[in-house]
C-alpha cells in the first residue's frame, strides 16, 4: 500500500509536467507544418505570376461550386478561408491521396481521425487545422469597416492578391491555426469563445513573406466582423482573425 501511494503522489506530480511537454511538443509540430504549408503557398505564387491561390476558379461561382466532389453552397468568398489547400492540390502542389496528417495540426489531426462517423474525416483534417486570411484573396476595400457590402456583391470583391500588393508581408499574416488546439481549445473563427479569452490565445501563423511565429490574437489588427449566411452557420456574424486588407488594417496586420 506503501509502494502503491508513493507511485499515485509520483504520478500526480509528474502528469502536469507531461502534459505540459506534450503540449510544446504539439505546438512545435503545428509550427513545423505551417512553415511547409507556408513553403507550398510559395512554391505556388512563383508558378501564378506572383498570385497568391484562390479556390474559386475563374468563372466558378460564388454561390455553389465543386470542391474535392462535393457540392458546396457557401458565401462564395469568405468560405475560402477554410478550403486553402483546393488550389494547392489543383495544381499540383498538395496531393489529396496522400496521408494529410502532415498538412494538419497533430490534435486536429488525432481527433479527426477518430471521427467514425465520418470516414473521410482525416482529409478533412487540415481545413480544420488552419485558417488562410480572407485578404489573400478579396479587394482590400471589402475590409473597410466603415462599408457595408450587400451578400449579392460580394463577388465583386474577389480578388487574386499578388505578392507584390503585401506591402507589410512580414507583419501580415497569411494562414494561421483556428482554434487554440495545445492549451485551451478556443476557437478563433467562430462565436464559441469569450472575446477576453481570444484576445488572449496564442497560436502558430504564418506571414506573408514566408516565416512563422506564435502570435498572440490580441497584438493583430483587430478583426472585422462579416455577415455569414444562416445556412452556412449557426451565428449570423463572425469574426476572423487576420482578415484585414492585403496590406494590413490601419497599416499592417501584427
Amino acid at each position: 500500500m506503501v509502494v502503491t501511494g508513493v507511485v499515485a503522489i509520483l504520478l500526480a506530480i509528474s502528469l502536469p509536467a507531461l502534459s505540459a511537454s506534450r503540449q510544446r511538443a504539439e505546438t512545435m509540430i503545428c509550427a513545423s507544418r505551417v512553415n511547409s504549408i507556408m513553403q507550398l503557398h510559395a512554391v505556388y505564387s512563383a508558378d501564378h505570376d506572383g498570385q497568391w491561390a484562390n479556390a474559386l476558379p475563374p468563372g466558378a461561382s460564388a454561390v455553389e461550386w465543386r470542391f474535392q466532389g462535393l457540392s458546396i453552397r457557401a458565401w462564395g468568398v469568405l468560405v475560402q478561408t477554410g478550403v486553402w489547400n483546393g488550389p494547392l492540390q489543383s495544381g499540383g502542389h498538395y496531393d489529396a491521396d496522400e496521408p494529410q496528417e502532415p498538412w494538419s495540426c497533430p490534435v486536429a489531426y488525432r481527433e479527426w481521425s477518430d471521427e467514425s462517423s465520418q470516414p473521410s474525416a482525416a482529409h478533412d483534417a487540415p481545413m480544420r487545422s488552419y485558417l488562410y486570411s480572407a485578404a489573400m484573396f478579396t479587394r482590400a476595400d471589402l475590409w473597410d469597416p466603415t462599408r457595408t457590402v450587400p451578400r449579392e456583391a460580394l463577388d465583386e470583391y474577389r480578388h487574386e492578391v499578388g505578392v507584390h500588393e503585401v506591402r507589410y508581408p512580414s507583419k501580415k499574416v497569411a494562414i494561421s491555426e483556428r482554434r487554440e488546439w495545445h492549451d485551451s481549445g478556443i476557437e478563433l473563427d467562430g462565436p464559441a469563445s469569450s472575446a477576453e479569452k481570444k484576445e488572449a490565445a496564442i497560436v502558430n501563423a504564418g506571414f506573408a513573406d514566408g516565416h512563422v511565429s506564435s502570435v498572440k490574437i490580441g497584438d493583430a489588427q483587430p478583426a472585422i466582423p462579416q455577415q455569414w449566411p444562416s445556412y452556412f452557420s449557426d451565428s449570423s456574424r463572425w469574426a476572423i482573425p487576420f482578415s484585414a486588407a492585403a496590406w494590413g488594417y490601419r497599416g499592417r496586420d501584427y
